[in-house]
Formats: structure tokens, sequence, C-alpha cells
């Protein structure tokens, strides 16, 4: 399995509500079509300046497949902008 950690810098003042809400409508319905795709997690800091996204594909092309689509500087929902993409291969998910 293979992951793609996306990271954004967020507005200052930004609310979290109103960032779930964002994703839920524009993010939420690109993402589920994504070949490959096993899950996809947001996050947000507590100080609400930084999240992360987190995609676990099956298959290295489709995590690559997924970086090569997004790119540092790129605006994200939210008002965010894109500060760093990766592709890491997973090596132990321990779900329950």
């Amino acid at each position: 399995m293979w992951a793609v950690v996306i990271d954004v810098s967020l507005p200052v003042g930004s609310d979290a509500q109103v960032l779930r809400m964002e994703l839920l409508e524009h993010a939420v319905p690109v993402v589920r079509a994504l070949e490959g795709l096993v899950d996809a997690t947001w996050t947000i800091s507590e100080d609400r300046t930084r999240g992360t996204g987190f995609y676990r594909f099956a298959s290295q092309e489709g995590a690559h497949a997924r970086a090569a689509s997004v790119g540092i500087g790129d605006a994200a929902p939210g008002g965010a902008i894109v500060t760093n993409v990766e592709v890491l291969e997973v090596l132990v998910d321990v779900t329950g």
C-alpha cells in the first residue's frame, strides 16, 4: 500500500466547520473517484494554521498519479495553499 501526504497552510482565522463543509462539497467527490483510493483523511492543526491530507492507495501508480495532480503553491479548499506533497510506502497499517 502507498500513501500521499499533502500539507497546506491555512489563512489566519480559518474556521474548522467552514473548512469541513468545503472539503465535503468540493474535495470528497473528486477524491472518491481517484483510481485505487483506499481511504482519505484530512486534518487541521489546533491553531488552525496548517492542515494535512492523508490518502492511501492500493498501488504505487495510484499514489504517484495523485501526487502529480497537486503542486506546491496550488490553491486548496478553504483558502489553503499546498506547501508539501510526498509519496510514502505504507509499512504497517493498524486499524481498529
